[in-house]
């Protein structure tokens, strides 16, 4: 019995000859290693028996090797994992196999996500994206516009390497011809994107660089858009990295705050497993291997967390399915990271009898674009194809638009920054573009979201999004105002809640408040006014008060937090300085506001 084999030179085989000898050995290489030889062991091999048993089973790190229930060796099981099985022969002779019984322990029956057959059918992206060779590793953009991938072989000449090319999508839907990335990323070693940012402005790619550019140790690195183009990567800080194969593969979270690794290890329940590390600092802690659950005894890689960050598609070769690697999904069910529901196999629309891997889905999560093998041009190529309902992640939001100088409306490069209101918990950054101030960001459900951008001489208006009971994919087109610090400028604090007709303020305000505090005391020659406004329900005397009331409120937590009363003041101008027409909803809400006007600096 021949097992364990990625190739002729590295390969198991247990033998059980008619003369009563039996033994267990190893290719490694050009090297024959011999665990266990015998002959004439009638306890263990006996011609009267109607046929013979070899058992071969994983446990753990090691392989037990029994021959009709008699155990004959316990090896190592780091090559057990190959998906190769047959029979061994030494020479010319007749085989006849009158039973063989190849067994899975557990259930071996594949697990279909719900309604798996739709009608769908995999579109090949078409030779614009797919070359000759194989395309593979691709990441879609938030938006559905812009795919990122890696391609063999680029200038057509077999085993020339790897590099990044991107493709975007045009209005007939079609994919532009796919551009190389370029330089300083890609290089003469194997270049790969990990991920981009939902904004398009970071890139994470898996390859360390030397300082002149040229290809470092297997690592991940980091590059950011700049006027110029991408900056030179810089290497990620990775606790305790190593990775016992060739193939690796990486996937971030929406925040970038959790990366998940599909890689061999010592600890590994097969050969690569999925593995978890959280930024912590600046560094990405020690691994945590995500548990048997995901990881089976054979590889499990590839892995894509949706935007959502709990929804998690991944390629094996052990979980049950239909060809060589399949594509699973599976969701996280607590802040663990090691507590998965069972994966789910996404059914034959999706999987085929070759290799499908690699499945990357958009911000709205009703598309999907993967790698395989079957009716391919290349070795592999691209495709897409719709997602069925029941293995979509979860509605998020989606915020797209511009920073933008309030007074000129100039583009402005900056860092956005999103936060959970209710905590004041900061729970991502992003970045606009250094040219046309475009950002983008995706905000998962379960939050009530505070997001600005920020920029060194400038007060950031400050936005809100609700997501903490989203239904439904959503998609808002937001400017993010930045304000020059200038006398006599005027800044909306957004982000103020008051109880309906009240003054006092909600405790989700406490974020907007900090940051006015912090503002104040990084700047002591700072003078302002806060002023309160309303809409024009009710009564004008009534709402001068309200406005003054609220204005007062904002003015005395400044001064709890230690900001001296001589550089602040307060108005209400209640329904006399609307900003919108009170028409509508919307106008009133605008008008409803707390506002700083900066009296000197």
């Amino acid at each position: 019995m021949h097992w364990g084999s990625d190739n002729w030179k590295d390969s198991y085989t247990a033998i059980i000859s008619s003369d009563q000898h039996y033994k267990l050995q190893h290719y490694a290489g050009q090297n024959l290693v011999e665990y266990v030889t015998k002959t004439l062991d009638k306890n263990i091999v006996n011609p009267a028996r109607q046929f013979n048993t070899i058992r071969i089973q994983k446990e753990g790190e090691f392989v037990y090797v029994s021959i009709n229930s008699t155990q004959i060796a316990k090896i190592p099981s780091r090559d057990f994992n190959e998906n190769k099985i047959g029979f061994y022969i030494t020479k010319p002779m007749i085989l006849e196999i009158d039973y063989l019984h190849i067994y899975q322990y557990g259930d071996a029956k594949i697990n279909l996500v719900k309604n798996s057959i739709n009608g769908y059918q995999k579109e090949n992206l078409g030779k614009n994206v797919n070359g000759v060779f194989s395309d593979r590793s691709p990441f879609i953009s938030s938006d559905g516009k812009t795919l990122y991938y890696v391609k063999e072989n680029y200038s057509d000449i077999k085993d020339s390497g790897t590099d990044i090319y991107y493709s975007e999508k045009m209005e007939n839907g079609e994919w532009t011809v796919a551009q190389n990335i370029g330089s300083p990323i890609n290089n003469s070693g194997n270049n790969s994107v990990v991920n981009v940012s939902a904004d398009g402005n970071t890139m994470h790619i898996f390859n360390k660089y030397k300082e002149d550019g040229s290809p470092g140790e297997p690592g991940i690195s980091i590059s950011r858009k700049t006027e110029n183009g991408w900056e030179m990567p810089k290497d990620v800080t990775i606790e305790d990295y190593y990775n016992n194969s060739k193939y690796a593969a990486y996937s971030f979270s929406s925040t970038k705050k959790v990366l998940i690794m599909g890689v061999d290890r010592k600890d590994s329940y097969g050969k690569q497993d999925l593995y978890v590390r959280f930024l912590r600092d600046s560094t990405y802690s020690v691994p945590l291997n995500m548990g048997p659950i995901l990881n089976s005894y054979s590889d499990d890689s590839t892995p894509f967390l949706a935007p959502d960050d709990k929804t998690l598609y991944f390629a094996s070769t052990g979980h049950p399915g239909y060809g060589f690697y399949d594509i699973f999904i599976s969701r996280r069910l607590d802040d663990t990271w090691t507590n998965w529901s069972k994966p789910e196999n996404l059914g034959v629309e999706i999987n085929s009898n070759d290799f499908d891997a690699f499945f990357t889905v958009t911000a709205k999560g009703d598309y999907a674009y993967m790698v395989s093998s079957n009716n391919s041009f290349g070795e592999e190529d691209i495709f897409k194809i719709m997602v069925p309902e029941s293995a979509r992640p979860t509605p998020l939001i989606l915020i797209k638009g511009k920073v933008l100088n309030s007074k000129t409306k100039e583009p402005i490069y900056a860092e956005i920054i999103y936060q959970d209101l209710n905590t004041g918990k900061e729970v991502g950054k992003a970045l606009s573009d250094p040219v046309t101030g475009n950002y983008q960001v995706v905000l998962p459900a379960g939050i009530n979201y505070g997001y600005l951008a920020e920029k060194k001489d400038f007060y950031p208006v400050s936005n809100s999004a609700d997501a903490t009971n989203i239904q439904e994919y959503k998609e808002l087109n937001v400017d993010l105002l930045l304000t020059p610090i200038e006398i006599g400028e005027n800044i909306r604090l957004n982000n103020l809640f008051f109880e309906t007709s009240k003054s006092e303020l909600k405790d989700i305000s406490i974020s907007e408040l900090d940051r006015l505090v912090q503002f104040l005391k990084a700047n002591p020659a700072i003078i302002i006014e806060i002023s309160g406004h309303t809409d024009n329900v009710g009564a004008p005397a009534y709402n001068q008060s309200l406005s003054e009331k609220r204005a007062q409120s904002v003015m005395s937590y400044l001064i709890s937090k230690e900001i001296d009363p001589k550089r602040l003041s307060s108005k209400g101008f209640g329904l006399t300085k609307p900003i919108a027409p009170n028409t509508d909803e919307d106008g009133k809400a605008m008008n409803r506001r707390v506002e700083m006007k900066i009296l000197a600096k």
